[in-house]
């Protein structure tokens, strides 16, 4: 995983509020950073989108990147949208004003979050994206 990535994961895959609502693969939480995830997983999971856009962030003394991903929540689609809301609002809690470590760079690890927005649902799963822009200075 990359720098970015690995950040992104890190801070989903230990926070114990959104573990205890996700399903485990592995003894982990459900979490993942690759696209399809394998067939066995077990609802509800999260995946960490690849950036849709990553572009310089430079400032006049210190080179940095602006970098927007998606953050893709799924729940069971039965009905009820409590644990897919759930899930993402943590989501979104877990990134929106924070100063995310990134290893490589220092500095405004700033992030924002839209979202969650409805994602496409398909039979039987609900699922909400969360946008999250990070702005980072290189060290």
């Amino acid at each position: 995983m990359g720098a970015f990535t690995t950040a992104f994961h890190t801070r989903l895959a230990n926070d114990s509020t959104l573990t205890e609502l996700l399903s485990t693969f592995r003894e982990n939480p459900a979490v993942f950073s690759a696209f399809p995830i394998p067939a066995e997983v077990i609802l509800p999971y999260v995946i960490i989108g690849e950036p849709f856009s990553d572009e310089e962030f430079d400032c006049k003394v210190e080179p940095g990147r602006e970098q927007y991903r998606d953050l893709r929540c799924y729940a069971k689609g039965d009905g009820s949208l409590i644990e897919i809301e759930a899930i993402s609002e943590r989501v979104r809690a877990l990134f929106h004003n924070y100063n995310l470590p990134i290893t490589g760079f220092d500095n405004a690890f700033i992030c924002t979050c839209s979202g969650p927005t409805v994602g496409p649902d398909e039979e039987n799963i609900y699922s909400r994206i969360v946008t999250v822009r990070v702005v980072a200075m290189e060290a």
